[in-house]
């Protein structure tokens, strides 16, 4: 069962089967978003895929469909030259887009993914269990945090150490070497995991098939195309941070722009700056960034609504809708009156 935005869908759209017919963007039935990406690279190489506001506010560095199908080739030969294909492997990053590169050499490699967050004080028990369900082959990390998980008590994370790859030293000359699997849809492509809020974490297997009828399903819902760029801050490990702000521009050809949760919490208005200055078609988000987002603070004056009206945003699903009473009043609006607005929101039925 896949689960898109509070709607679940039981059975298997017509264009995804193992005999890898039928009509997804590239022609993707078989070998999944490896071949949307490589369809992307090759029919618009130097379109921007992503940017990264590392403050917020400033591009500290951005990539095209090019870019990111050399760096996952480069890092899916060295996954491949390892004899990790069919394996596990644990993705700890810090906010930015080597995440982005290394979760499609993943893909490119037919490694299976388990997104994590970095170990810290708060989210060190979750990590544990993780590691313990998902029993990696290794780590892929940065060569800094790498660095820093090593010395700071890995044994309080892992049974065993684990190998590691820090994605970032990989020379993209190895994209030569990469071979291209075979990705039936059936196969799994990532494990998600649950908060762990009421529990330990508990893994839900996404496959090839899972992942392109969740964003097909997304895109009709959305309307999305080329143009729909996306703005968001969520978490890439969080699912809707990956399936919504990562993966879905990518499968309609549009620009993702990205931010780190942090920077969203220490100044909310960021995030509607970012909106407004690249005109995103949707944002994915919280039920409380919409009063903090717009709460009438000092810190949040001088936002403008270029983009108006605003077509779509989309909060987490089954919570209680967040543009109700009090919420959508504070959102900041132009002279016009163009901002957020009840039509704009999805989804708009509360969720039973």
């Amino acid at each position: 069962m896949a689960w898109v935005l509070g709607m679940d869908y039981q059975s298997t759209p017509p264009f995804l089967h193992d005999e890898c017919q039928g009509s997804v963007p590239g022609g993707a039935g078989c070998g999944g978003l490896v071949r949307i990406l490589r369809a992307r690279a090759e029919e618009r190489a130097e379109q921007t895929a992503y940017v990264f506001l590392d403050d917020g506010e400033s591009r500290s560095r951005q990539f095209s469909y090019a870019d990111l199908d050399g760096r996952a080739r480069a890092i899916a030969a060295r996954l491949q030259a390892m004899g990790l294909a069919g394996q596990r492997a644990l993705l700890l990053y810090p906010p930015g887009l080597e995440y982005v590169e290394a979760f499609f050499g993943c893909l490119y490699a037919g490694v299976v993914a388990v997104p994590a967050y970095p170990p810290t004080r708060h989210h060190l028990s979750r990590l544990r269990a993780v590691v313990g369900d998902a029993l990696p082959g290794l780590v892929m990390s940065t060569q800094a945090l790498q660095q820093r998980l090593e010395i700071s008590a890995p044994d309080e994370w892992q049974a065993t150490p684990l190998p590691w790859i820090a994605t970032d030293a990989i020379d993209l000359t190895g994209a030569a070497d990469w071979r291209e699997p075979v990705l039936m849809p059936s196969a799994t492509a990532f494990l998600q995991y649950t908060s762990g809020s009421t529990g330990d974490p508990r893994g839900v297997v996404v496959t090839h098939g899972n992942l392109l009828a969740n964003q097909e399903l997304i895109r009709r819902a959305f309307r999305h195309t080329e143009a729909s760029t996306v703005v968001g801050w969520l978490p890439l490990y969080h699912d809707m941070g990956l399936i919504g702000n990562l993966l879905q521009p990518l499968y309609v050809g549009a620009t993702a722009v990205l931010m780190p949760p942090l920077a969203f919490l220490e100044k909310p208005v960021r995030w509607l700056r970012a909106i407004s200055d690249y005109r995103a078609r949707t944002s994915q988000t919280s039920p409380t960034s919409y009063a903090s987002g717009g709460s009438p603070t000092r810190t949040n004056r001088g936002w403008s609504s270029a983009t108006g009206p605003w077509p779509s945003t989309a909060p987490r699903p089954c919570a209680p809708p967040p543009w109700s009473a009090s919420a959508l009043p504070l959102l900041p609006a132009d002279s016009a009156g163009r901002a957020f607005s009840r039509a704009t929101a999805w989804p708009r039925p509360p969720c039973s």
